[in-house]
């Protein structure tokens, strides 16, 4: 997933614009504890601790989050777009 819950603060934040010292942070769906993971081979982007039970984000693949990055960027610079999210609930979800 590329954006969790930052639990101080319980804002919605994006993986790339955090550091692991701004955690802990949660699933915005289950609300479960997450892993920010900023490496240099994939996007960066949060994910559960194990066990996970969540669906949130599963089955969803390095090009998948790729794509979804790479529309968001390019909406975020037309200034006819407003209230861009990376990912947004489209049905019930928990905090989205």
């Amino acid at each position: 997933m590329l954006c969790g819950i930052r639990q101080r603060d319980s804002q919605k934040v994006a993986a790339w614009d955090q550091q692991k010292s701004d955690g802990p942070f949660s699933c915005p769906l289950c609300v479960a504890d997450t892993i920010l993971k900023k490496g240099t081979m994939k996007v960066h982007h949060f994910a559960h601790k194990p066990p996970v039970t969540c669906e949130y984000g599963k089955g969803e693949t390095e090009r998948h989050r790729e794509c979804k990055l790479t529309i968001y960027e390019g909406l975020r610079r037309h200034r006819r777009f407003r209230d861009i999210e990376i990912e947004r609930c489209m049905g019930r979800c928990g905090r989205m």
